[in-house]
């Protein structure tokens, strides 16, 4: 029972360690890019900050607290643009989507 106990704990240590290492490796690849376009493709996870007069790095960890009145996060959307009735005469319906994607994002439809 204390061997198992004592796994336990060094899987739980293991654990938190690994997400801690890969918050803190998002944030930096976050803090890294210069422009807003590279800064929504590094993550889904990365936000941009338009604001003119911001000092500080505009590419941040969205989920950081920062002081930007301006903050560029798009996510992905699915609109249906048309939705044709079914009738008896045809057995497929067409159906007009548009779809916005961000990479790394998942969408389901």
């Amino acid at each position: 029972f204390v061997l198992r106990m004592m796994n336990m704990k060094c899987l739980l240590i293991s654990l938190m360690l690994v997400t801690l290492v890969s918050g803190t490796s998002v944030e930096l690849l976050c803090n890294e890019q210069t422009s807003c376009r590279e800064c929504i493709q590094a993550s889904s996870l990365c936000s941009w900050c338009a604001q003119s007069e911001f000092t500080g790095s505009r590419c941040y960890l969205s989920t950081n607290d920062i002081s930007c009145t301006d903050v560029q996060s798009p996510h992905g959307s699915i609109a249906e643009t048309s939705n044709d009735t079914f009738s008896s005469l045809n057995q497929v319906v067409p159906r007009y989507v548009n779809i916005n994607l961000r990479l790394g994002e998942p969408v389901t439809f």
